[in-house]
């Protein structure tokens, strides 16, 4: 059966609520089956979110649909009240949601996202493939990958605004061919292939939206064709078949021999977890499931299998490769041996703290951006320093968790924060005073100063702080920093 039936067939059966339907499609692929349409990769139940279908994108949802799925479609159809119970509710990725919202050009919403911590790297893909040029060079001078805006601009099919990236130093032009074998460009694929572009980055385009014909040609000798097939590999492809929840053709080439391993990295990156779970009974490698689902950024499914103890390394692989650097980094903090469940005995979800901090600093450093464009510049100038500077004791202290490293942190963040305070003191400025008594709060939750009680640890969970909590805030940090200072004083003095 050919990818689009069993999409359609997908799609039918949630809009009538047929389960009959729905699981004789199931046998001949994923229910988050990929397929490229009029441009732009869906599945099922991102067609039905974008078209706010609510009822039947439930539906799916309820047999094991992607969630990250729904709330990128729900995004870019432009479904606010549906994309924030998905992100609250629901636990869906930020980074979908973004990527849904810039598609569909809805600026507002991509630079609010992005203010709570979503990846520029998301936004740029999906406004390149909608043509948003403008918005795209924005996110470039800020940082975001040439990479994803060329693959973005070759699935949208915006040829010369492709042809300019790749003459720009740095870009990979394998970008490009994926973007164009997504969307079944197959002369574009070729002649960038012709001119020395990886074979098998056309292999897993092709392969993820199941274009079974132009996988096969490249698989195929033709004399007339001058292409290098040297390190054409078919694991490749088993892996971008098994991403886009295409289980006959994965099927077909494992009996044929192709990596289980492979198999089961595709299907944890795609989300297709009862595939997954099937693959690991047959004895594929836990490790590259759960670098599979790093990289796609599914932080439940990474969290149970490090609670099984599979290898951390593999988690942070796929983080970083995904673009999940603040997930890659928390890691890092887990001590060796103790892993997630150490965590969970103490009481806090390490994970939710360090995420929520990140969070609150970007938050910190897109207002300073916001109060420098409105000519505030000393104001500005001051906030995104002091979120780079906290961001940058933090990492060193993730990077090496030792009981050292902790103190000399901790000591220089609450030496930051009581300066704050005082440079704060003559600005009648209620957000910013709130961003930093939240990064406060954060910094407590996770041991790395101790200026504020636990009683106002669940304060930090939502919107600003009473006003007499975030003063009362404030007001500790000069006493417990005085302290601290005297403490230091009484020290150096005794030697």
């Amino acid at each position: 059966m050919k990818p689009q039936k069993i999409f359609q067939d997908i799609y039918n059966a949630a809009i009538n609520m047929d389960t009959t339907t729905l699981f004789h499609a199931l046998q001949q692929g994923s229910i988050n089956i990929l397929v490229e349409e009029n441009g732009v990769i869906k599945s099922p139940v991102e067609r039905l979110a974008y078209q706010n279908k609510q009822a039947a994108a439930q539906f799916l949802l309820s047999y094991g649909a992607d969630q990250n799925a729904a709330v990128r479609g729900y995004a870019e159809g432009g479904h606010d009240d549906q994309v924030e119970l998905e992100l609250k509710v629901n636990g869906a990725d930020i980074n979908a949601a973004v990527e849904g919202y810039a598609r569909g050009g809805h600026v507002t919403a991509v630079n609010k996202l992005l203010a709570r911590g979503a990846s520029k790297d998301s936004a740029v893909l999906g406004y390149a493939r909608s043509g948003h040029f403008r918005e795209v060079r924005k996110l470039l001078e800020m940082g975001a990958s040439k990479d994803c805006a060329v693959r973005g601009y070759a699935q949208g099919g915006h040829y010369d605004a492709v042809d300019a990236l790749l003459f720009v130093r740095g870009v990979d032009i394998n970008a490009a061919v994926m973007g164009y074998a997504e969307v079944g460009d197959s002369r574009r694929v070729w002649m960038l292939l012709a001119q020395g572009a990886d074979i098998n980055a056309a292999v897993m385009g092709y392969a993820e939206v199941g274009n079974v014909t132009e996988v096969n040609k490249l698989f195929t000798p033709n004399e007339n064709v001058p292409i290098d097939r040297a390190n054409l590999d078919v694991n490749v492809a088993v892996q971008g078949y098994a991403r886009g929840g295409h289980i006959a053709q994965v099927n077909a080439l494992l009996r044929q021999g192709a990596s289980k391993d492979s198999a089961v990295h595709g299907y944890a990156r795609g989300g297709h977890v009862a595939q997954v779970n099937a693959l690991l009974e047959r004895g594929a490698s836990k490790d590259y499931a759960v670098w599979g689902y790093a990289q796609g950024g599914y932080v439940d499914q990474v969290n149970e299998f490090l609670a099984q103890g599979v290898n951390k390394g593999a988690a942070v692989k796929g983080y970083q490769q995904g673009g999940y650097a603040d997930q890659a980094a928390i890691l890092k903090l887990m001590t060796p041996g103790k892993g997630l469940k150490h965590y969970a005995e103490q009481g806090r979800d390490y994970q939710a703290d360090i995420r929520q901090l990140f969070e609150k600093l970007d938050e910190l450093r897109n207002y300073g951006n916001t109060l420098y464009s409105q000519k505030a510049k000393q104001k500005g100038s001051y906030a995104t320093q002091l979120a780079d500077e906290v961001r940058t004791q933090v990492v060193a202290y993730l990077n090496h968790p030792e009981v050292a490293q902790q103190e000399a942190v901790s000591k220089r963040l609450s030496e930051l924060i009581a300066e704050s305070n005082k440079t704060m003191g003559h600005w009648k400025d209620r957000k910013l005073k709130d961003i930093v008594a939240h990064i406060v709060v954060a910094l407590t939750g996770i041991g790395l100063i101790f200026i504020v009680g636990k009683k106002y640890l669940s304060e930090s969970k939502s919107g600003f702080l009473y006003k007499t909590k975030r003063q009362a805030i404030l007001s500790d940090i000069h006493e417990k920093v005085e302290l601290i200072k005297k403490r230091d004083s009484n020290k150096a003095q005794q030697k």
